[in-house]
């Protein structure tokens, strides 16, 4: 039985993500959550919940995997109701699989009465029916005691099978605590070797800490089971989990091991190893073997894992030629440990923006800038704290190498949807030394901001029309502009498009001019939007995914 410590640490992670969010709805924040947690994607862009979204709060569906998610949850911001009451009752439960049998008999009237982000939801599960993606996730979360009632539990999963092939994924309070702690599981006791002599030993009331370097090979054959498996439960207090080769991070640790007139420089290109343990002892002897009892991981898992699977792949000598340093603590007090393994693990990670914030372009850039009374974040918040300076005065890096890569670069779709490539592939590109100024970059960027307070006074407009029940008028509106709340880039390069034909300089003081077109560039947006509703595969999300659409709005303006 979940307690209120666990409904009050849950609570607080909602309230962390709907403050860093800047979300005003608990509920809302409470499935963006979730969805972060869960999955590597934007939340935003697949929470459906509101009216008319026929049971579905969010859905997602994964590429790579070919699988369908979809999810109902159901949050309260009192104890007494999540310890006492069921969160999604048997009525639920049948409307939610009366809409599910609707969305998998693709009947086309569901979508007249859907609202405009579930409507493109199903349109998307439609079109992955077509691409043939069959497993099918059903989730049904709460942080409530019980999310069903216990002895539905069978009916229901076995309705969702019968009828949609569908697995039920159920989440109470409980399983979301589980989400943000560690469990405890059997001790591992290891020997390892140190390198020589280059070790040192440190001892304070709480701890003892001993650093040195370990061989690679030797190394990872103390984790080893027997059978030559690796032994997981050393990661047991790893805050992390191990994203194999999914990540930028991970393949540059495993193409450092591979590169075999490169991997001996591992020891200085990687941080090694953190670990704890309850006790250690050794020889003082040069290359001394470590006993450790209750081994444990806490910061390096990625790097241990990626060996690993270098090992498995059979490059073995390259494995050879890498010593780690390795960080071992002896913990008599475990919440001690528990603070080391939190902290070593929710430092920032140096993110490729991070890296290049020093590169001279950025720091060249933020001067001038400055000299303009703006102020030009290289790094993430920089000037967050700083007293005196305004928040409509600040420029983000990474929106500004978004607006720039939409704008000059024409690449509108990249631009909202691959913005973690912005200080990686598309870094020269976007900051190219010879054309970046503080004029260059302010004409994109301040049109950006002009499109920006369009579109929040048409998100009002939706908003007052849906408080007001005005269904009728805000369908009118949707069914002309809906395209507006996806397509910030793309007008941003109708612009220059169209400044472009009326040979308008793409200058700085040019820029009141430039905008005057900003109704002819919804127009012509709006124009190809209509054009290719004929589609029955029609969805704007997935228009305004990629650049396709750029090639139609440059033929549009011959």
């Amino acid at each position: 039985m979940a307690t209120f410590q666990d409904f009050s640490l849950v609570n607080k992670v909602i309230k962390s993500v709907r403050n860093r969010n800047k979300i005003e709805e608990m509920s809302y924040a409470f499935i963006f959550t979730f969805l972060e947690k869960m999955f590597p994607i934007d939340p935003d862009e697949y929470i459906t919940d509101g009216g008319g979204d026929f049971s579905i709060d969010a859905y997602y569906i994964d590429f790579e995997k070919e699988e369908i998610n979809i999810f109902q949850l159901k949050y309260t911001d009192k104890f007494e109701i999540a310890k006492t009451k069921i969160a999604l009752k048997q009525r639920d439960i049948s409307l939610l699989i009366q809409h599910l049998e609707k969305i998998w008999a693709q009947d086309k009237n569901l979508l007249k009465k859907a609202n405009p982000k579930v409507n493109n939801a199903v349109k998307n599960i439609w079109d992955a029916f077509e691409k043939g993606f069959f497993k099918t996730n059903i989730w049904l979360i709460s942080n409530y005691n019980s999310t069903i009632e216990h002895q539905q539990i069978e009916e229901v999963r076995f309705q969702l099978q019968q009828k949609f092939r569908a697995d039920l994924k159920i989440y109470s309070l409980e399983d979301l605590v589980s989400l943000l702690i560690t469990e405890r599981f059997n001790p591992v006791n290891i020997s390892l070797q140190l390198k020589g002599r280059n070790y040192f030993e440190d001892t304070t009331g709480e701890a003892r800490a001993l650093i040195g370097e370990i061989n690679a090979l030797n190394f990872l054959k103390s984790i080893l089971r027997d059978d030559g498996n690796l032994e997981e439960n050393i990661f047991n207090e790893n805050i992390r989990v191990y994203l194999k080769q999914s990540t930028k991070i991970n393949k540059q640790i495993y193409s450092s091991i591979q590169d075999e007139k490169e991997n001996y420089k591992f020891f200085f290109y990687n941080n090694g190893i953190t670990a704890i343990c309850d006790s250690y002892k050794h020889p003082n002897t040069d290359s001394p073997i470590v006993n450790l009892e209750n081994f444990q991981i806490v910061n390096g898992g990625q790097t241990v894992h990626s060996i690993y699977d270098a090992y498995k792949h059979g490059l073995v000598d390259n494995i050879k030629n890498i010593y780690l340093l390795i960080r071992i603590y002896e913990v008599k007090d475990r919440a001690i440990g528990q603070t080391i393994a939190r902290y070593t693990n929710t430092q920032n990670p140096v993110k490729t923006r991070d890296i290049m914030s020093n590169d001279q372009v950025q720091i060249k850039l933020q001067e001038e800038l400055k000299r303009l009374n703006w102020w030009y974040e290289r790094k993430k918040y920089e000037f967050r704290d700083e007293k005196g300076i305004k928040e409509e005065k600040k420029i983000d890096a990474e929106k500004l190498g978004q607006v720039i890569l939409s704008f000059y670069l024409e690449m509108p779709g990249s631009a909202k949807n691959k913005k973690q490539e912005i200080f990686g592939n598309f870094y020269n590109q976007i900051f190219n030394e010879d054309k970046i100024s503080a004029e260059y970059v302010l004409l994109p960027y301040l049109l950006y901001k002009e499109i920006e307070k369009d579109f929040k006074r048409f998100n009002l407009k939706i908003k007052k029309l849906r408080i007001n029940n005005k269904l009728e008028q805000l369908g009118k509106i949707l069914a002309k502009d809906e395209f507006l709340l996806y397509a910030h880039y793309y007008l941003l390069l109708c612009l220059k498009l169209l400044a472009e034909k009326k040979s308008i300089d793409l200058k700085l003081e040019n820029k009141k001019e430039i905008f005057r077109n900003y109704k002819e560039s919804k127009k012509l947006l709006r124009k190809i939007i209509e054009r290719k509703k004929n589609d029955p595969k029609f969805s704007l999300s997935y228009v305004f995914k990629s650049d396709d659409l750029v090639k139609e709005l440059k033929k549009e303006l011959k």
